[in-house]
């Protein structure tokens, strides 16, 4: 039930959200449909671009730009954001061949949008040096409905020693260190197109999930370690720059490529040590799930500053009034 007394009254506002997402971002829109709809807003996920139109949105969210026809966003009296959920260039990171690709796409697609929002403080600033209009970092910390998996599975119950889950048929360095290991490894048989309950499933029968970058980054792929750690699994990952309330050795593992064995090997040996990191990464998942009504917030400061700037600069009589207002008090 909407709190009245606790949380803005923003059905004043009269907004109509309509919400873009797909692949793994689609988990991440229909949860953000739920938030704005507990304040009371009329919101309503989608996945075909096509479809949004008869919902007749003042307000469009784009969970990840590069999914969609963003050379079609030609509606400017929408408010449109976008969410980048794609890995890009920055220092910290790394510069590779798909970091850069990626980053170029964001500034051809930035040109569509009124708002931008990063998961990340380094990529975000990094968008500012050539995006004109607002941009905002959103830290989700937690995906409730994905904590399906309460407690920690002993390892009589699992089947295999190694999960990655994500694209490997583009990405030469995922591909061949996933190849590799099913040389030496009882890796299980699927990476590619694994959502929900097979996801979940893949997770309960396997004792490792890796994180595996798709080429030399340091980037912190915080929707899939999310998607893990709320499944209480143990996550060992290449290593990374910045994993914000998740520490490395209390929480998950990292590797270098050049001893990956050594520590896939030293993690099969020992399930208290996994079971002890699965357990605080969970245990933060679920201390977190109170930090959800931030994300949606935010959202909304920005989207009500927008469409405030709109009416005000796109209205030329109540422009024109406003600015011989300002004009009288100024003397």
């Amino acid at each position: 039930m909407y709190d009245f007394l606790n949380k803005p009254h923003f059905e004043y506002y009269n907004l109509r959200i309509a919400i873009l997402g797909k692949g793994i971002f689609k988990s991440n829109a229909e949860r953000l449909q739920n938030e704005f709809q507990e304040y009371g807003i009329n919101a309503c996920f989608f996945e075909k671009y096509s479809d949004i139109f008869d919902f007749k949105p003042n307000c469009v969210v784009v969970t990840c730009p590069i999914y969609y026809p963003y050379k079609e966003f030609k509606d400017r009296s929408i408010v449109w954001v976008g969410i980048n959920g794609e890995q890009i260039a920055t220092p910290e990171f790394g510069s590779g061949w798909n970091l850069t690709k990626r980053l170029n796409e964001v500034k051809e697609y930035c040109k569509k949008f009124d708002i931008l929002f990063d998961n990340s403080e380094s990529s975000a600033r990094v968008i500012r040096s050539f995006f004109n209009g607002p941009v905002g970092v959103v830290q989700r910390n937690c995906y409730p409905a994905n904590l399906s998996i309460p407690d920690f599975i002993s390892d009589e119950k699992k089947e295999y020693d190694i999960l990655f889950y994500g694209s490997t048929p583009n990405y030469p360095r995922r591909r061949d260190v996933v190849q590799f290991l099913a040389s030496k490894y009882n890796v299980f048989p699927k990476n590619d197109n694994l959502w929900g309950e097979d996801l979940v499933d893949a997770i309960k029968k396997s004792k490792i999930c890796l994180n595996l970058h798709a080429e030399e980054s340091r980037y912190f792929e915080k929707m899939r370690f999310i998607q893990l750690f709320s499944n209480h699994a143990f996550v060992m990952s290449d290593r990374i720059f910045d994993s914000g309330d998740f520490v490395d050795g209390e929480d998950f593992a990292t590797f270098f490529l050049t001893d990956m064995c050594d520590r896939i090997d030293y993690y099969l040996a020992n399930e208290e040590i996994r079971k002890f990191m699965a357990d605080n990464a969970y245990r933060k998942i679920k201390e977190s799930e109170k930090e959800t009504d931030c994300y949606a917030a935010k959202i909304l400061d920005y989207i009500l500053l927008e469409r405030q700037r709109k009416h005000i600069f796109e209205n030329p009589p109540l422009y024109k009034r406003i600015a011989r207002r300002i004009g009288a008090l100024l003397g």
